[in-house]
């Protein structure tokens, strides 16, 4: 959390574990983000990896609300194994329901927008 992505390292990035406490590194839980991202590691799923951003342009299309539609080749990479996740995942990310939420939406999926 607050590293700039051109600055991100394996020596500035935490382990947290499924409480959300630091067991590796020295820098602060994005609380947001460890909701979403421990409550989708726990769930049954085939996931074994994930990660967010925060785009300008990513972020102006998730409040649209709707999925990729196939008309580039960056955006056929996920033609039909992407989930749109709106109000039904909750409102206010930090809380642990959200992330219990939407974790079901990723089940056999690449992506969601969110």
């Amino acid at each position: 959390m607050a590293v700039h992505f051109a600055q991100v390292k394996l020596s500035n990035l935490i382990l947290v574990n499924h409480e959300g406490e630091v067991v590796e590194g020295e820098y602060a839980v994005n609380q947001a983000s460890f909701v979403l991202h421990a409550a989708i590691h726990t769930a049954p799923s085939d996931i074994l990896a994930m990660c967010h951003a925060h785009t300008l342009d990513g972020a102006a299309y998730a409040s649209l609300g709707r999925p990729l539609a196939p008309i580039s080749q960056d955006a056929c990479a996920f033609f039909e194994d992407h989930a749109v996740i709106g109000d039904e995942a909750g409102q206010v990310a930090v809380e642990r329901d959200v992330g219990l939420n939407t974790a079901p939406a990723f089940k056999g999926l690449a992506a969601a927008i969110h």
